[in-house]
């Protein structure tokens, strides 16, 4: 709980922090396809 006097402040906080770590899984998943693309098929 960040404790902001005014709870508008933690709610904005709360959104930037939920919209980033969207974006990083959206580039982790996307990086972790590539690799997969590229790894020789295991037999």
């Amino acid at each position: 709980m960040m404790g902001h006097a005014n709870i508008s402040t933690t709610q904005g906080y709360a959104q930037i922090t939920e919209q980033k770590i969207s974006e990083d899984m959206d580039r982790l998943i996307r990086r972790r396809a590539r690799r997969q693309d590229e790894s020789p098929a295991k037999v």
